[in-house]
């Protein structure tokens, strides 16, 4: 897969089978990015540059604890010291079989982590729902239309930029 004709729109079931990938992973951080858009990463702090990340794009989030809501998108980058909970926590399931593309991760502490989709008046419909990096040469983009797209780490960035354009 090196060009934008061969990206690989993924079945739900696909899709399931790598996200599954995630179990097992410890938290290592949550931070904000550029348009405030939360990445969390996972995997053992020294693999950190070549674990796991969470990216959520154009959609809200929530992280849950035993007593309620932790945090969330809205509590803007004061909110992520609610991450905090999770300390050594690992993945315990994930699940992205809901038909709206949410994604819920539970962890070995009780607490859990769900992106769903934002509202179209809140954001570009460009934008991608949410992005799943691996550690294994591909990310993953799930988009609002409800496609969900497997991507060579090497796509060169005009590609990727095609890719968006053709959605």
């Amino acid at each position: 897969m090196k060009t934008v004709d061969d990206l690989k729109a993924l079945p739900v079931a696909e899709l399931q089978q790598l996200i599954g990938g995630l179990v097992g992973q410890p938290f290592a951080g949550a931070r904000t990015s550029y348009g405030d858009e939360l990445r969390v990463s996972f995997g053992s702090a020294l693999e950190r540059t070549s674990g796991w990340e969470l990216g959520t794009r154009a959609a809200r989030w929530v992280l849950l604890g035993n007593m309620g809501i932790l945090c969330r998108e809205t509590d803007g980058p004061r909110g992520l010291s609610g991450f905090q909970a999770l300390g050594g926590a690992s993945v315990a399931a994930v699940d992205a079989t809901r038909s709206d593309r949410t994604l819920a991760l539970a962890f070995d502490s009780g607490h859990h982590f769900v992106v769903m989709p934002n509202k179209p008046h809140r954001t570009k419909d460009d934008l991608d729902l949410w992005e799943l990096f691996s550690p294994h040469g591909w990310w993953l983009a799930v988009r609002r239309d409800g496609s969900i797209e497997l991507i060579p780490d090497e796509m060169p960035l005009v590609d990727r930029q095609r890719r968006h354009k053709a959605a």
